[in-house]
């Protein structure tokens, strides 16, 4: 059966959110641990990056040392020029494999972030823009269309307890 406090039928309806939640400085300190956290995936990611740079790197100098090896030695120079391109190819792709999956424990992160702070009721549009990075100068109204900015509007002369 419905009432004021639950209108759907499986009596579980949307309770208005606290003023404790929507409290401004409640809001801006899960929006400075949320920044902090992006911040950390971000770095996650750029290890990654620097991972995968330097196993290119070290890749081809192996593989160039084995080449001024075999260079500087004839009897050995087909089997150290092939070595250092086995030894240096390998080199280059464990390296890159494990920089892929850093990166991706870094963006795989970043995805749960976005989540926890799409579900989050301690902030607003504006503050959930700010948290995830998308600039200080997004605002709601930016962000939303017409029918939202109106839907919301109606919400809050409506709704009872609202404010």
């Amino acid at each position: 059966m419905a009432t004021e406090s639950n209108s759907s039928p499986l009596g579980a309806g949307i309770a208005p959110a606290t003023t404790a939640a929507r409290d401004p400085d409640h809001s801006e300190r899960v929006v400075m641990r949320y920044q902090d956290a992006y911040r950390v995936a971000g770095f996650i990611v750029g290890m990654g990056t620097v991972i995968k740079i330097m196993a290119g790197i070290t890749g081809f100098i192996i593989l160039l040392a084995g080449l001024i090896a075999g260079g500087n030695n004839r009897q050995i120079s087909d089997v150290s020029g092939l070595g250092g391109f086995l030894a240096g190819g390998l080199t280059f792709v464990l390296g890159f494999v494990a920089g892929v999956i850093v990166s991706a424990l870094g963006q795989q992160i970043r995805a749960s972030l976005d989540a926890a702070v799409y579900s989050s009721p301690f902030m607003d549009i504006a503050a959930k823009a700010r948290a995830m990075g998308l600039g200080p100068d997004t605002s709601t109204q930016q962000m939303l269309s017409q029918p939202d900015r109106e839907a919301i509007a109606s919400v809050q002369t409506n709704w009872p307890g609202y404010s």
